[in-house]
């Protein structure tokens, strides 16, 4: 902070300590001294719009995430029947898709069932788009609507970010983190664009580390589609795949 000539500012700073809940009461921090003030120690803070936790099991985020979509797929219900289904699904898609959507990979690797409280939302939004009712079949909605369920929502914005990485057409930071797969003789996995899936020691936080899980999804994809130059094209047919 010195060395760039910039300075924390006391009432905005927090400090949270990030540990697996085995160690959680075996770590301790006082607090940590930022200019006139000591700041204490919290469970969660929002970084980016996102609301972090000391455990990063994302309990708040999603259930913040969820509770908003919620209330406005209520106000949407109760319009149903005076809008068409264009306009519905314009409206699903500007309050309720891009919040399910936003910095969604961070959710990435969670328990099943945590991502079913993100599906449940996304298929209510589905059924209220149709005009469907509570206990049809969801798999057939989605499909008609070419939505992705949470899940390859979820691993489709990671494949992208791949994608970029390995052309060298997204960040640096994210360039760093992708190693094409070498051989030291000649193969025939070797023009097949396979990634260095590096190793992970545990589940709970490495396995669900974009440097680890973005290998490990490129690589299941197709020969076909790993070899695609058109980013374009890419997303097309990476989207056809998936449904």
């Amino acid at each position: 902070m010195t060395k760039n000539k910039l300075k924390l500012n006391d009432g905005k700073t927090q400090v949270m300590l990030i540990v697996p809940p085995a160690y959680k009461n075996k770590v301790h921090i006082e607090g940590v001294k930022v200019g006139d003030a000591t700041v204490s120690p919290t469970d969660s803070a929002k970084n980016i719009g996102v609301v972090f936790d000391s455990t990063m099991a994302l309990d708040k985020e999603i259930s913040q995430r969820c509770r908003v979509c919620l209330m406005h797929l209520g106000n949407i219900r109760s319009i149903r029947s005076f809008i068409s289904q264009s306009s519905c699904e314009k409206l699903v898609l500007a309050l309720i898709s891009s919040r399910l959507d936003y910095a969604n990979s961070v959710v990435n690797g969670l328990p099943t069932y945590r991502l079913n409280q993100l599906q449940r939302v996304q298929n209510i939004a589905a059924r209220i788009v149709a005009g469907k009712r509570k206990f049809d079949r969801i798999h057939p909605i989605l499909k008609s609507l070419h939505w992705l369920p949470v899940q390859y929502r979820i691993q489709f914005k990671i494949l992208q970010l791949t994608f970029k990485a390995i052309h060298h057409i997204g960040p640096d930071y994210i360039c760093e983190l992708i190693t094409l797969y070498q051989t030291t003789r000649s193969l025939r996995s070797s023009d097949k664009m396979l990634l260095d899936i590096p190793k992970c020691r545990t589940k709970t936080y490495g396995g669900r580390a974009f440097s680890y899980e973005a290998p490990r999804l490129w690589n299941a994809l197709p020969t076909h589609i790993r070899r695609e130059p058109s980013y374009t094209r890419f997303k097309r047919q990476l989207k056809t795949f998936f449904i």
